[in-house]
């Protein structure tokens, strides 16, 4: 009977430690394909970026565009084109788009516009897109600002748009809802402040080409 009882035993712990095996083997496998079919979706399916991009909201699955455009080292409108991009090939991942003002300046663009129009009167459109909207108001001047629109979205309060025209002959400000004049010579408009600056801008170039 003590024989009899020490072989159920021993069966009984052969059968577990067989199933133990078999479960560890089986769970490999599992782990094998895992990383067949996500190497698969890394060198046919997805960019570099891309895949930097997914492993970045794995990690943080509510991390915001502007974090997203730090870690992958590129600007914002890119990251919002790779996470369109993962969307669109079924990535199914939360992630925080902040709806940051966008301030349009005409003038010329400088290091940090995050994107720039040639125009046909010489001068470039930067826009930026930012939640200080005063910070990038504060650096118009760099970029020679003739004119700055925002287009805001969301509630957005508290936001105090300085003067955004200045004449180009006496170099006054011409504010918000103020009556300016305008002289296009030579593919390039002017903005002036009075009918006066107007003529003696005139007069000035007039002179100047027959010199």
């Amino acid at each position: 009977m003590g024989f009899l009882l020490s072989l159920i035993i021993i069966t009984y712990y052969i059968f577990i430690f067989q199933l133990i095996v078999l479960l560890f083997h089986q769970t490999e496998r599992e782990r094998e394909k895992k990383l067949v079919k996500q190497n698969h979706f890394m060198e046919e399916k997805f960019s570099e970026l891309e895949f930097r991009a997914i492993e970045a909201l794995r990690r943080n699955p509510r991390i915001s565009v502007k974090d997203l455009a730090k870690e992958l080292n590129v600007n914002r409108n890119t990251a919002s084109r790779i996470l369109r991009s993962l969307f669109n090939k079924g990535v199914k991942l939360k992630v925080t788009v902040e709806s940051f003002p966008t301030v349009f300046i005409l003038g010329k663009c400088v290091s940090w516009c995050e994107e720039c129009y040639p125009l046909v009167d010489g001068k470039e459109l930067c826009v930026v897109r930012s939640n200080d909207v005063s910070s990038i108001l504060n650096k118009a001047e760099e970029a020679q600002a003739k004119e700055v629109l925002i287009s805001m979205k969301g509630n957005v309060k508290d936001i105090h748009v300085r003067p955004s025209l200045t004449c180009d002959y006496c170099g006054k400000e011409i504010h918000q809802g103020e009556k300016y004049f305008t002289y296009t010579r030579n593919n390039r408009t002017y903005y002036v402040c009075c009918s006066s600056c107007l003529k003696e801008l005139k007069r000035n170039m007039e002179r100047t080409e027959r010199l």
